[in-house]
């Protein structure tokens, strides 16, 4: 073991100075408990330690802090004056907010604070029980010292208490031979980079679980002090959650589900996703400042813990809409409405011949799985359920008596659409660790599921017969670093198997997966899918600057390029004319309704439509266009589902509005349209029969 420069003497002591004996105290690396006097002693290192700090057990409460920096140690030594409370009851309630990114336009510098000092008033309204708030990670955007200190200062203005975790935002740029020294303002406003405290039964573990950002001197450190803190926490009879800014590798999680820990919460990827390894949950959540990758709109998680349960939670987003819509317009146009379990997001329903709704309803917002439910469009009676332990975030696919869905952890399902009977069921590549937001898609004889992001497969419909795989490993989709940041849209777009991952608009053969032709594009995972029509292949425009372009489907050859005015957030194609929702730009920016030619591109007419309610777009607040649905065309009349609760009608002609239904509760789905009836998913997984 290298040589260490000096140890020192820690106590845990009361307010009185006496000692406090079995009290957790580390280094960052060794794990000790104080004798019964209330010392330990602990060795420094300057170049693997940062802090000396102690694990408050439940009972107590560190009034002068629970870190000292190494420098006030060789100073000041390490005392810690720890106060007991009250009795404290072994469930517990507390809340969780990841990715704040102070420091990000937009907002910045006092409308960030506001907004952020805002929203955590909010949550502490929401959630009066919750005894503190985790921050896991990416408190600033730059790691700079102004905004990381502001984001100490609001947390300490917030009336429970807020533990923070590391994340890849809160380091300063520099060169990787500097790599203590772009953590400096962090551990200065935040302490330590990994830590533990206990409330109730439960041991928290507040990591840093990306090798990369951690100082190479630090890692062997790291390592060690985690698991010296899980074992010393499991001797001690009390379970155990884990808090880190990344989600786990497949590795880490099963080292984890080992050493027993009951839950881990994560950031980073901006959306939603829990999955289950023996007694681990796994748990990402969205950011509380700004929508989802996957268009989810941000919020923050309530949590119970109580010892020997399931850890409980639910999702509860910050968006004005959510505060509650009375249902005005709509009351005496509805047939019958159905309430299914969980919410309803972007699972748009699915109507066959016989008058059969197909609808999926998921309840991963709330610590279960997914539903697939089986309705008389007519009356609204449930025919069957199938439920499942997976999160399902898309829509299913149907074709003859096959009904096939795919859960967000990537497992492939075949049912019986008469009954909701398993015909067969296959995981896919890399399962769990998926980010799958898209919904399957039929080609001919076989399903594909995936997307460009983390690889395709193909499956036979019949026997559910794997066909043939492309890894995300492979190209084209090199380029495309797995399942982050994963498209929505299905893979098979107007019977063509049409690919967008980052930089590359593909075009496969769906027999066989091979490259028939590559288009080199800024197609970010944002947009909608491809439209195809007339033997082109429209091409959404990544940037509110760039060109929309046709390009011809039999070689992928650009046939024409238009200036656009915004970046399409869903299209549609009717007749001759394409049908646009736009974002017009990305600061302050707001939605606008387009009508163009689909042979030329000429711009008919332009319609606003204002801002996004749900404040679910990705990246963004109060701005976002109010629509995340491709409208529905039907007659001279054009129908868009809003997320204010509302289904606009607009001439088709002029764009000039036809009036309104307002419902309930958000839309993010396009409603489906036979007659004079409208069935509209709302995401409170309440299916509406609208006569119109």
């Amino acid at each position: 073991m290298p040589h260490l420069t000096q140890s020192i003497q820690v106590r845990a002591i009361d307010p009185k100075g006496r000692g406090l004996g079995h009290i957790p105290v580390s280094n960052g690396e060794r794990v000790v408990l104080t004798d019964g006097s209330g010392a330990a002693r602990l060795p420094l290192h300057p170049a693997r330690h940062t802090h000396v700090f102690v694990t408050v057990p439940r009972g107590f409460e560190a009034d002068d802090g629970c870190w000292r920096s190494l420098d006030r140690c060789r100073r000041d030594g390490a005392s810690f004056r720890l106060r007991r409370v009250r009795r404290e009851a072994d469930t517990v309630r507390f809340a969780a907010v990841t990715d704040l990114h102070y420091g990000h336009l937009p907002p910045a510098g006092p409308a960030a604070a506001r907004l952020i000092r805002r929203d955590l008033r909010r949550l502490v309204a929401m959630v009066p029980q919750a005894r503190f708030i985790i921050a896991a990670g990416d408190l600033s955007d730059h790691g700079r010292p102004a905004e990381l200190s502001c984001a100490r200062r609001l947390f300490d203005e917030c009336d429970v208490p807020v533990h923070a975790a590391f994340g890849n935002h809160d380091r300063t740029s520099g060169s990787p031979g500097d790599d203590r020294a772009r953590l400096a303002a962090y551990l200065d406003a935040f302490g330590p980079l990994w830590y533990s405290f206990e409330r109730g039964g439960f041991h928290f573990t507040v990591d840093v679980n990306h090798d990369g950002f951690v100082p190479p001197c630090m890692l062997e450190a790291k390592r060690r002090w985690l698991k010296a803190d899980l074992g010393s926490a499991r001797r001690r009879g009390l379970e155990r959650i884990v808090v880190a800014h990344f989600p786990p590798t497949m590795i880490e999680a099963h080292r984890l589900a080992r050493r027993g820990v009951r839950l881990m919460l994560c950031g980073h990827f901006h959306s939603h996703r829990t999955y289950r390894l023996g007694p681990l949950r796994v748990l990402n959540f969205p950011s509380m400042m700004r929508g989802g990758i996957d268009m989810m709109p941000r919020g923050f998680l309530e949590l119970t813990a109580t010892p020997g349960r399931d850890v409980s939670y639910r999702y509860r987003p910050l968006g004005p809409i959510f505060d509650g819509l009375a249902r005005r317009s709509a009351r005496r146009r509805i047939v019958w409405s159905r309430k299914l379990p969980g919410t309803i997001h972007r699972a748009t329903p699915v109507m066959d011949d016989a008058g059969r709704l197909f609808v999926t309803s998921s309840e991963d917002l709330h610590g279960r799985g997914a539903q697939i439910t089986c309705l008389d469009a007519t009356r609204g009676r449930v025919r069957w359920r199938r439920t499942h332990d997976e999160s399902i975030r898309c829509g299913v696919a149907l074709t003859g008596d096959r009904l096939l869905s795919v859960t967000q952890t990537g497992t492939l399902v075949c049912l019986d659409a008469d009954g909701g009977r398993r015909l067969w069921q296959r995981r896919l590549a890399q399962w769990p660790d998926r980010w799958i937001n898209a919904p399957p898609a039929v080609a001919g004889n076989l399903v594909i599921a995936g997307h460009a992001r983390g690889g395709l497969e193909a499956f036979e419909i019949t026997r559910g017969t794997r066909r043939w795989h492309r890894g995300a490993d492979q190209a084209p989709f090199t380029n495309s670093n797995g399942d982050m940041w994963p498209n929505h849209f299905a893979p098979v777009v107007g019977g063509h198997l049409l690919i967008g991952h980052r930089r590359t608009l593909s075009r496969l053969d769906p027999r066989t997966g091979e490259d028939l032709w590559a288009h080199d594009t800024n197609y970010g995972w944002y947009l909608p899918a491809p439209l195809v029509r007339d033997g082109g292949v429209w091409v959404p425009n990544g940037q509110p600057g760039d060109r929309l372009v046709r390009l011809r489907l039999s070689d992928g050859r650009v046939e024409r390029r238009i200036r656009a005015s915004g970046v399409p957030v869903n299209w549609e194609i009717a007749g001759d004319r394409l049908y646009l929702v736009v974002l017009d730009r990305w600061i302050g920016g707001q939605g606008r309704l387009q009508c163009r030619s689909a042979t030329t591109g000429r711009l008919f007419w332009d319609r606003p439509l204002g801002g996004d309610p749900a404040h679910a777009y990705a990246y963004y607040a109060s701005d976002g266009p109010p629509s995340q649905a491709p409208p529905r065309i039907v007659g001279d009349r054009l129908h868009l589902a809003c997320t204010d609760g509302s289904v606009r009608c607009f001439d088709t002609s002029s764009g000039a509005p036809r009036g309104r239904i307002d419902l309930a509760s958000p839309l993010f789905t396009a409603p489906l349209i036979t007659g004079d009836r409208m069935w509209a998913a709302l995401w409170s997984g309440e299916i509406v029969c609208v006569r119109l």
